[in-house]
């Protein structure tokens, strides 16, 4: 397949592309949190799982909230192209994320951040902290994972969005 710039049918793979792309990378990065991340802490004191989450924490978000607005963006401008509902489906669920965490995770988050800079909380506080936002933070790996399934679904040809549409 040649890409000229100025062909519609360019725009809309890449637009396929990139959205796909988003989402993976929120769902592996989300899937990588809580399988290796979140377990590690629990072999470490609270204080050191709250110091290494924190970090991780304020490394991983910027990325996440951009493939989420990436994600849903794009996905979404597919949609409105092509009518494949596996494309809107996935726009949705990615969209969905964002008040999600904003309403759900965010108080945790903060609460977390809050707790690390003044050092001042009980370990089980902490870890009982840790858990809620691990509990919560299911919800958007499911999320993102039927997404990137639903987008790939819609690019492979489900829903008559395939790739060279």
């Amino acid at each position: 397949m040649t890409l000229k710039y100025n062909n519609p049918a360019t725009w809309l793979f890449v637009g396929k592309a990139v959205g796909i792309g988003a989402v993976g990378i929120f769902a592996g990065q989300a899937l990588g949190f809580s399988n290796f991340l979140m377990p590690a802490l629990r072999k470490f004191s609270a204080t050191s799982s709250l110091n290494v989450w924190c970090e991780a924490y304020t490394n991983a978000s910027p990325l996440q909230a951009a493939c989420a607005v990436v994600s849903s963006v794009c996905l979404g401008g597919v949609y409105a192209k092509t009518g494949s509902k596996p494309f809107l489906l996935a726009a949705i669920g990615m969209l969905s994320v964002i008040p999600y965490t904003l309403v759900l995770m965010m108080p945790i988050n903060k609460e977390l951040l809050s707790i690390r800079k003044s050092g001042g909380a009980s370990g089980d506080h902490v870890e009982a902290l840790l858990q809620r936002w691990e509990s919560r933070h299911q919800v958007r790996i499911v999320v993102s994972i039927a997404a990137l399934g639903a987008s790939l679904y819609g690019a492979l040809g489900g829903g008559h969005g395939g790739l060279s549409k």
